[in-house]
């Protein structure tokens, strides 16, 4: 599969800055990759997602409880940045300090430590001077050599529920509840124990008891905002969450992930509309929808494409009940059969087609999406083929046999 830059940025330099977090260094977030190289040479950990469109607020995750200084640019841009970072972080990070370094305007923590000539203790002087703002839950009890750092539980509990996506899943009628993150852009289940080393991660090094963590939990199992039932979930019919995005199958577009969206199920391709070249696939179909003169039947493949498209998506039972419904003349039944019959020679097989085929998932995705397009345009009425509507009479015919068979054999034993 060709190699693509990705659709959205992300931060610079991430796995220096998770390695700098856990050992207790403080963070530094500079306004692009120049600024975060120049004090990644001088020794800092420094990151960056870019400019103030690129920044994201599902970044601050990264920064749980990190030591945080944010180093703008000397702009509007350069502030507004700043501030937007500042609020995003404020239920993550267990101290955010920034500071405007160059004078020159539009300048930047490299025109202070290259043109000006400051040198690396002066920035240090000039961070240790700016303001710092603690995290909320953390508190000073006392004064002096008697100065203790706590925790308060109900305010860690909140700030948690307002800064990290997550949902509380009730099973009333297991008498239990589960717990699902939002990570990459879908809500995963998580264990009590994977919770817990999240809590984790907002307490200083020393300061986790267990009776603290256990309390927060449970403070988390209660916020009313963040409780849901199994049938609050995956129930948009409009969106398919892919790894690069939600596609929407209204406007036809791709759009970012959002928490808002309460999905369980993110398929493992990204949407490239370009994407077309898919021969293993297509040679696959071909062989799969082929009579035994060796020629694709387009219609089986219409089909199969249809269904496909509406298995990727959220479309409701009751659509694709409908679906089949109306493609037969046979009844009610919501049956449908598509005849492969076609079988591949021995020396034609390829055990190594799944790993091909994967190579090819998002021109397949295009191809698949294709189908759901047309259905819908169709009203959700799948492609007639004779050959089906033969294969389904057949099926029937042969099913009456066996339920006949099978009476005669019970009336005999009784």
């Amino acid at each position: 599969m060709k190699e693509r830059k990705c659709d959205h940025a992300v931060l610079y330099n991430l796995p220096s800055r998770i390695r700098a977090v856990k050992a207790g260094y403080p963070v530094y977030i500079a306004e692009g990759e120049k600024d975060a190289d120049t004090l990644n040479k001088l020794g800092y950990t420094a990151a960056t997602a870019g400019s103030t469109s690129d920044w994201r607020r599902e970044y601050a995750f990264y920064f749980t409880g990190a030591k945080v200084v944010i180093l703008p640019d000397k702009d509007e841009p350069g502030m507004k940045l700043k501030d937007q970072i500042v609020k995003d972080l404020r239920h993550f990070a267990h101290s955010i300090r920034w500071t405007i370094t160059s004078t020159a305007d539009k300048g930047d923590v490299t025109d202070y430590l290259t043109k000006e000539g400051h040198s690396k203790e002066e920035l240090d002087e000039l961070i240790a001077a700016s303001e710092n703002r603690g995290a909320p839950w953390l508190f000073t009890d006392g004064e002096g050599a008697r100065a203790k750092v706590k925790i308060n539980g109900d305010i860690l509990a909140d700030s948690i529920s307002r800064g990290l996506p997550y949902l509380i899943v009730r099973r009333p009628e297991e008498d239990k509840d589960d717990f699902y993150l939002y990570e990459d852009g879908v809500y995963n289940k998580c264990s009590r124990n994977k919770v817990k080393s999240l809590i984790r991660r907002y307490v200083p090094v020393g300061m986790a008891s267990g009776n603290m963590i256990n309390n927060v939990y449970n403070l988390l199992l209660c916020k009313d905002s963040n409780i849901c039932t199994f049938r609050d979930l995956d129930t948009d019919e409009n969106y398919i969450n892919l790894k690069n995005g939600l596609y929407n199958l209204e406007t036809r577009k791709l759009e970012p992930h959002t928490p808002k969206l309460r999905s369980t199920i993110q398929i493992n391709c990204e949407y490239h509309p370009e994407d077309t070249a898919r021969p293993v696939f297509d040679r696959y179909m071909n062989d799969l929808c082929s009579d035994r003169e060796g020629k694709a039947d387009q219609d089986k493949k219409a089909v199969i494409q249809e269904y496909m498209g509406l298995i990727l998506s959220n479309v409701k039972v009751y659509r694709i009940k409908l679906a089949l419904v109306l493609w037969s003349l046979l009844g009610n039944s919501g049956l449908c059969v598509v005849p492969c019959t076609n079988t591949i020679e021995q020396e034609r097989r390829d055990s190594a087609l799944l790993d091909k085929m994967l190579n090819e998932r998002n021109a397949i995705f295009n191809w698949f999406l294709e189908g759901q397009r047309r259905l819908i345009d169709q009203n959700f009425k799948i492609t007639y083929t004779s050959v089906c509507e033969e294969a389904i009479k057949d099926y029937r015919e042969k099913e009456t046999e066996r339920l006949w068979c099978l009476r005669q054999t019970l009336t005999a034993h009784i």
